[in-house]
């Protein structure tokens, strides 16, 4: 028998958590049981027979045989592979009503999914459906640009189309809409909410008023902020979800806790339909992710209290009863980013097919085309890439205690950093403990 190289001791208000980043079990200890399991497995059942049996139960000790590192690249494998599930991302348009300096995506005035385009993504919709038996639960998102734009002429379409093929299949489905929230008149809530579906809409504000209105420029809506504060009310108050996307920066993380005392007075039951996710947005935080910018790396204290100030948000977000989803908490393994998937597109209004939204949607990045009669033409490598071991892509990642957590990212991170030893931890055993610490709140532990 073997301790599993996943295993993960650290503090937690007054205890000491063992907890198996493959297993996800999760124990507390007290210290003498923690300096023991420092010890040989043979050592622990010789000392403590009764806590050597809890971690054979609990598989934080292993069969000496099992390959471990195989087991997740299996897991991960498996998840993205699953045929129960479908991912179908749409861009109405590239266009958009707000100028928000940090936008990674070209905008494409007067850009609009023609006619033909719609009736072929209803066309790809049915041959999923046709060639999916197995299929249990269809995601549908919207986004862009600003998809609302196109609401009429090219959501709608689809949308009812959606319903039609999916009425009578016995199949849970949820519908997503990235938009700046400045559209979402009550003629577009009402539509959406007689749908039925499960809906959530994820709408980003960028620092409390004044803040925000610098930032997000519209003509035709110069004090945003105020407006949008209104709509996340009222959609939530009518049964609907919001991923409150809150994107900040050094100079004013601050803002984050202003912008969640707006959402004070609701009942408690509409701020359980909030899912918090404070964003630091990419351009003021350093990339230091390659192994020489690591080993180059030094000590941030501005960095430290930055991170300090937005956790104390997520904690107050918590006491709201709103949900919780920081950006860097996501399960690579077992819930990968829904564009990782083998079963997952992303439809531009062009008919371009790419396999991530958070890339410009361009040459470089596509993946496929989609055809007039609702096929998809992949790029021959496309799920090559996807299925690809990730250790064999970045050794590191080998002989990571998180690796069942983290996976080496999402699947964009193949093309990012190909050909580059990585890590999104920065190779900072602290930094990926307080990692596992952070999921394990946020997922499974009530202590």
């Amino acid at each position: 028998m073997k301790k599993s190289k996943y295993n993960v001791v650290f503090q937690y208000e007054n205890h000491k958590v063992l907890y198996n980043a493959l297993y996800c079990r999760s124990m507390i200890i007290d210290s003498m049981l923690a300096d023991l399991l420092l010890k040989t497995p043979a050592v622990i059942e010789s000392v403590h027979p009764q806590f050597y049996n809890a971690l054979i139960e609990g598989n934080f000790i292993v069969d000496e045989n099992l390959d471990e590192v195989n087991a997740v690249e299996n897991l991960r494998l498996e998840n993205l592979s699953d045929k129960t599930q479908f991912h179908l991302t749409i861009n109405p348009t590239l266009d958009c009503n707000f100028h928000c300096w940090y936008c990674y995506e070209s905008k494409v005035k007067g850009s609009e999914m023609s006619k033909d385009l719609i009736q072929a993504t209803i066309s790809y919709i049915e041959k999923v459906l046709a060639t999916n038996p197995t299929l249990k639960r269809f995601h549908l998102y919207f986004f862009g640009g600003e998809p609302l734009l196109k609401f009429d002429d090219v959501m709608r379409p689809i949308l009812d189309a959606f319903i039609e093929k999916t009425s009578e299949k016995e199949i849970f489905r949820t519908l997503q809409i990235t938009t700046n929230g400045a559209l979402l008149n009550d003629h577009v809530i009402q539509y959406i909410k007689e749908l039925g579906l499960f809906t959530a809409f994820q709408i980003t504000f960028d620092g409390y008023e004044d803040n925000h209105n610098k930032s997000r420029r519209s003509k035709e809506h110069p004090q945003s902020y105020r407006l949008l504060i209104n709509t996340v009310k009222k959609l939530i108050s009518l049964g609907l979800y919001v991923t409150l996307r809150v994107n900040y920066k050094h100079s004013n993380v601050d803002d984050l806790m202003k912008i969640l005392c707006e959402f004070t007075e609701c009942p408690t039951e509409d701020r359980s339909r909030i899912i918090y996710t404070p964003v630091r947005i990419w351009q003021d935080t350093p990339r230091t992710v390659t192994r020489k910018a690591c080993e180059n790396k030094v000590r941030n204290v501005e960095d430290e209290v930055i991170i300090a100030r937005s956790n104390t948000t997520i904690e107050y977000a918590k006491s709201l009863g709103m949900q919780v989803m920081p950006i860097n908490s996501i399960d690579s393994v077992r819930n990968p980013c829904k564009h990782s998937y083998v079963n997952a597109a992303s439809i531009n209004y062009n008919g371009d097919v790419y396999k991530c939204c958070a890339r410009a949607f361009d040459e470089n990045n596509r993946e496929g085309t989609l055809c007039t009669n609702g096929d998809i033409i992949w790029r021959e490598d496309t799920n090559k890439r996807i299925l690809r071991r990730r250790t064999e892509v970045n050794p590191p990642c080998k002989d990571c205690i998180i690796f069942p957590i983290c996976g080496g990212g999402c699947v964009q991170s193949f093309k990012d950093f190909e050909g580059t030893e990585y890590c999104l931890y920065q190779f900072d055993e602290s930094s990926k403990i307080e990692a596992v610490k952070k999921f394990v709140e946020l997922t499974q532990m009530q202590i």
